[in-house]
């Protein structure tokens, strides 16, 4: 019984902001993987205080909202939640949250520059993520969603504390773990801190490699917030470079999306415009950095947030005007702010340096220029940077390792794939021929059915229209009528040929389907016929495969002739529809009708469907007393 849903994950593992820049205003620009929800304080104190839940795992929830809605707002009682939600949590072994309320503790020691007790937390739920693979009570996805997020914070905190090599490895644990599920938004982090700690350094190239992986799995994860962390990195690299066209598309895209949705995240509001005015201040744009700063310095009255990077330029305008006292004041109200981040520190000593060169006190001035040196030396030394490059070649080492593990793993599921597909493969011929000689033998079964069935109508066609009609005649010419004598053979002539037309029209070999059905709507009293098509493309008449044409001619037929017989109609009308995918005739009448659950199996439409059957086709009978009959053949093409 824990804490998140499955809908969480993706919440706590995407949410980006730089890392307690809300809580502190500290200034480090590490993205961290964090929970940012939104939760409502106030109604789960009315429940803690007025219906406190009576199940433990329920409690921990309640506490769980407590603790991380309070996390921005109120650190004491974010706090007093977490150890309150930690005591229940170790009393049931919940590991999952022991690990998150760890983290939440953490960040609260972190923000406050209490590093020792942070790494501490951190490590404390380090060993819950090991109790919950050792307790076989979570999937790999739970356990990995913890472990990544915690691998995140690790690296940044250790990336705060200059310690690159491990910051580094951390980032790699995470990022085989976002990998591994394919959590996009997550990879974006991990390679823009990636690209962050190069930049510390001045490796721009290989700042911008992590940012341009990381850009590039934001557009695939089709996330504009994400998108907009990736290009601001870039600009700042760019600007690093001098190039300052470059560092401006990218960022005018990040301030296009940030401020046409001021309610996702207002600190990158600020951060955006930050960037914005270090480019317009290193291009030396003096009048386009007032407007920057003046921009958002009415955004930090918003958001009630001032951070060093801003303090900085504030104090370059001031001191590019020359008022140095005033550049003075802001630049130490920079240094005031406990920040994390080397860069940020490089440039207020530097400002404070150059401040106290112009005022004459050179001591200081010394002073602050050694400051800026120490932290170039620590961050740019050789020895730093050759551990983050072993880092790298071990994790490169390990990445080729498991895609070669993954390769003969995947081959040696391809052999078991091709065994088990051949063995199918001679299944499935010889079920093939065992149903080909059945299907042929019932083919020849129906086609003798046929057969008779088409000898029995044209003998009938026969016996009861011809017959009849040369014994009236052979009495007429006895009688000497010859006028009725003449009337009876033209008769007979013409039944002659319908029952030849039953039997293969000429004009169905020469002239097709259309054609056929068309001369025999003419040749029957109260007939009509229509074609409708779908093929635009003029030119000569539609033909069908011949099978298909000569079944459809002799369904036509038979259907005609009932109609005849049963309907009692004196309209009978014909459809062929040629559509895109298949051909339809349709033979409706306004007669009688019938009961379809009494007749549709009569003899005449039980050959019918057989005869339709042997070409895949189907047939749908519409019918009801008093209303008619509509019946549908369809053929696929």
């Amino acid at each position: 019984m824990e804490l998140f849903v499955a809908n969480n994950r993706m919440i706590r593992r995407t949410t980006i902001l730089l890392i307690f820049m809300m809580l502190t205003c500290s200034g480090a620009m590490w993205a961290e993987y964090t929970d940012h929800r939104n939760r409502g304080v106030d109604s789960l104190e009315y429940v803690l205080r007025n219906d406190p839940p009576r199940e433990q795992a329920d409690m921990i929830r309640l506490y769980d909202g407590l603790a991380w809605g309070y996390l921005e707002m109120n650190e004491e009682k974010s706090t007093q939640y977490a150890h309150a939600g930690l005591a229940v949590a170790e009393k049931i072994n919940a590991y999952k949250s022991i690990c998150n309320f760890h983290r939440i503790l953490a960040m609260h020691h972190w923000a406050n520059a209490r590093y020792a007790e942070a790494e501490k937390e951190l490590q404390s739920a380090q060993e819950a993520v090991g109790m919950m693979h050792e307790c076989g009570n979570y999937d790999d996805t739970d356990i990995d969603d913890q472990a990544s997020a915690l691998y995140g914070t690790l690296g940044n905190l250790y990336n705060t504390l200059g310690q690159g090599a491990k910051a580094l490895d951390y980032y790699h644990r995470a990022l085989r773990l976002f990998a591994k599920h394919d959590w996009k938004e997550s990879q974006v982090v991990a390679y823009y801190n990636m690209a962050e700690l190069y930049y510390c350094m001045g490796n721009m190239s290989r700042a911008m490699d992590y940012l341009q992986k990381s850009d590039s799995i934001a557009v695939l994860s089709q996330d504009s917030l994400m998108e907009s962390l990736a290009l601001e990195g870039m600009a700042k690299v760019a600007k690093n470079e001098g190039k300052y066209d470059d560092a401006r598309k990218y960022m005018q895209q990040v301030y296009d999306y940030l401020f046409a949705h001021p309610g996702e995240e207002g600190g990158s509001r600020s951060d955006c415009l930050v960037t914005m005015t270090d480019i317009a201040i290193e291009e030396g744009n003096w009048d386009e950095a007032e407007k920057l700063i003046c921009e958002n310095e009415a955004l930090g009255e918003e958001l009630h947030r001032s951070d060093a990077a801003f303090l900085n330029q504030k104090a370059s305008l001031a001191a590019h005007d020359e008022r140095w006292e005033e550049a003075e004041k802001y630049a130490m109200q920079a240094a005031d702010v406990d920040t994390d981040a080397p860069d940020v520190a490089r440039e207020t000593y530097k400002l404070l340096a150059d401040i106290y060169t112009h005022l004459n006190n050179p001591e200081l001035a010394q002073l602050y220029n050694n400051k800026e040196d120490s932290i170039q030396a620590a961050w740019s030394n050789y020895a730093y940077q050759a551990s983050l490059t072993e880092q790298e070649i071990l994790f490169e080492t390990e990445k080729k390792d498991m895609e070669l593990a993954n390769m003969m793993q995947h081959r040696r599921m391809l052999i078991i794939i091709v065994a088990i597909g051949g063995v199918l493969l001679i299944v499935m011929v010889f079920v093939m021929i065992i149903s080909r000689r059945n299907h042929q033998r019932q083919k020849a079964r129906l086609t003798l059915e046929t057969e008779v069935r088409e000898r029995e109508i044209i003998a009938r066609d026969l016996h009861d229209g011809l017959g009849g009609m040369l014994s009236l005649l052979k009495l007429k010419i006895a009688n000497k009528e010859q006028d009725e004598a003449m009337h009876l053979v033209d008769e007979s002539a013409r039944e002659m040929r319908r029952v030849a037309h039953h039997i293969m029209p000429v004009e169905l070999q020469q002239d097709g389907l259309i054609t056929s059905l068309k001369n025999y709507a003419i040749s029957v009293p109260g007939a009509h016929f229509q074609y409708y098509t779908t093929d635009t493309e003029e030119g000569p008449e539609k033909r069908f495969p011949s099978d298909i044409e000569i079944v459809l001619y002799r369904c036509a037929y038979e259907l005609v002739n009932n109609a005849i017989k049963h309907s009692s109609t004196d309209r009978i009308d014909i459809q062929l529809m040629n559509e895109e995918k298949q051909v339809v005739l349709t033979v409706s009448d306004k007669g009688k009708g019938f009961h379809q659950e009494q007749e549709m199996d009569g003899t005449g439409l039980r050959n019918i469907r057989k005869r339709i059957a042997q070409f895949n086709g189907e047939m749908n009978i519409i019918s009801q007393p008093g209303n008619g009959t509509e019946i549908n053949i369809a053929f696929p093409l």
